[in-house]
């Protein structure tokens, strides 16, 4: 009775749902996660919170722009976005988007139909096909291109798809032959066509520069939600690595996961495509991120200084805890 009494006392002293609180009674976070490669890290996550054990609501979505009208109306707390765009956001807003860390590099490869291309100088009067075109894929195949000595429009031409289901699929019928590809579209090519082969993988080749690696994708917070919550950041943030971990690790079970919530239509193919993105599955956090990102920041702002806003993020961006 008196500890009935007490939890009445703190509900009416202090805010709506902070006493007597368990796990489960802690504030939902609502998180926006793109289809693909960016939600294989938050499978075990988001079933976790289906069963109850969590609470997050997760938005799955198929391109950035919904993330970003997500995060506009304030529907979302937190979201994984491609890093520039986070960038871009911080910019806009005016530092009302903040990166967190940084989950997963790059997933990027060029496949060919036979065995042509053997290098980079291979590529010389080839076309290649690619999709994504004025977003973080064009600027990197650019920039790789350039620093072997290839010009793009003079030297090799590169014709761009309207997306990568699409140039998966002209691929895999033989309508083009030479194309750059996210997972888990390089998987679903390979396993529809056996005369395909890998080309690069375009995050070694990158690193291979000495220009750091592709952190390609961002988790975000709206900076209100961090001053308002920095307890449920932490903790969420904790859940993310957790949840990456267990996708590099489990991979069956990451898989089966990925088909149930939506994240990649079929575990078949979930199953091959984790393995070519373990190595690029991270989460780096703290003061390693401005580190681990600050190289390809700066290709990025050389080749089209509007996709990071107009102008390099400072420190402030970047949250720390």
């Amino acid at each position: 009775m008196k500890k009935f009494i007490f939890c009445l006392l703190l509900i009416v002293l202090l805010p709506a749902g902070a006493a007597c609180s368990t796990a489960k009674d802690t504030p939902q976070v609502n998180i926006a996660v793109l289809r693909g490669p960016t939600g294989i890290g938050a499978a075990w996550l988001m079933e976790e919170s289906e069963s109850g054990q969590k609470n997050y609501n997760f938005h799955l979505t198929d391109n950035p722009e919904q993330v970003v009208a997500l995060l506009a109306n304030g529907t979302v707390d937190m979201a994984a976005l491609p890093t520039n765009l986070a960038a871009n956001l911080y910019a806009k807003t005016e530092g009302q988007i903040r990166m967190t860390a940084i989950i997963a590099r790059g997933v990027l490869y060029m496949l060919q139909a036979g065995d042509a291309v053997q290098n980079w100088e291979d590529l010389r009067g080839r076309t290649i096909y690619a999709t994504a075109r004025g977003s973080n894929p064009e600027y990197i195949l650019y920039h790789l291109l350039q620093e072997h000595g290839l010009q793009p429009g003079r030297d090799v031409q590169v014709e761009f798809k309207n997306d990568h289901a699409e140039l998966a699929t002209l691929l895999a019928t033989g309508q083009v032959d030479l194309a750059m590809l996210p997972e888990p579209f390089v998987t679903s090519a390979l396993m529809q066509n056996d005369n395909l082969s890998m080309v690069f993988d375009l995050s070694a080749e990158w690193e291979a520069l000495g220009t750091g690696s592709l952190a390609m994708t961002a988790l975000v917070a709206q900076n209100s939600f961090i001053a308002a919550e920095p307890d449920s950041v932490a903790t969420l943030m904790a859940d993310m690595e957790q949840s990456v971990n267990y996708a590099v690790n489990n991979v069956s079970q990451a898989a089966a996961l990925c088909e149930k919530h939506g994240i990649i239509p079929k575990a078949a193919v979930a199953e091959q495509a984790i393995p070519r993105c373990n190595l690029n599955l991270t989460f780096i956090t703290g003061e390693d991120m401005q580190g681990a990102i600050a190289a390809y920041f700066d290709v990025l702002y050389q080749a089209a200084p509007q996709s990071m806003g107009g102008a390099l993020p400072d420190g402030y961006f970047y949250y720390t805890r």
